[in-house]
Parts: structure tokens; C-alpha cells; sequence
């Protein structure tokens, strides 16, 4: 065969790229996931706080919403969907009700 592709031309197929360590694209493409979902939940309530802000400086009247109070915060994990979030400790708090009665058991 070889001498074959020699007088003809034809080059070696490509190995596919699905065969060769599938485990660890899959991670790759899990970790790029993860870093998005990460982003969007940010944004979202980024969002909401300035919302909340806005609306409390239009209106001129306070919210009935209490603070929540923190005790102890540490940022969470890099690898914890809520890394992006818990980086600031203020919207962590106000954010983690919500997330995590939308989510269940964190």
C-alpha cells in the first residue's frame, strides 16, 4: 500500500479527533459551559440590583426588602457555578435566595 501512495499521491487519512481522548474534550467543552453559565447568571443580576436601584430612586420610596445579613463569606470555588457571583460579597448575599430557590439544594 505504501508503495501505492507513493506512485499516486494520495496522503494518509487523518485520524478523527472523536476517537483520540473523548473524556477530556468533553471536560474542556463542560469547563467553557460551565464559565458561561457562570457569566450570564452574573449579568442577570447585575442587572436586577441596578434595576432595584433605579426604581427605588425614581419612586423616592424604600423597598420592603430587608438585607440580608452575612455572617461569614468566603468567595466560593473556581470550580462552583457560583465563583463569578461570589467574588462580590453584597450582591452574593442578595443574589443567593433567589438562586438558590430556583435551583434547589446548592
Amino acid at each position: 500500500m505504501a508503495k501505492h501512495r507513493k506512485v499516486c499521491g494520495k496522503k494518509k487519512a487523518p485520524k478523527t479527533r472523536k476517537v483520540i481522548n473523548r473524556e477530556s474534550y468533553k471536560r474542556h467543552k463542560d469547563n467553557i459551559l460551565n464559565k458561561r453559565f457562570e457569566q450570564r447568571a452574573f449579568n442577570r443580576f447585575r442587572r436586577l440590583e441596578v434595576a432595584r436601584e433605579q426604581l427605588v430612586t425614581l419612586s423616592n420610596k424604600p423597598l420592603g426588602v430587608e438585607p440580608i445579613k452575612v455572617k461569614h463569606w468566603t468567595p466560593a470555588s473556581k470550580t462552583s457555578l457560583l465563583h463569578g457571583i461570589s467574588k462580590d460579597p453584597n450582591l452574593f448575599a442578595f443574589c443567593l435566595n433567589p438562586f438558590a430557590s430556583h435551583f434547589g439544594k446548592l
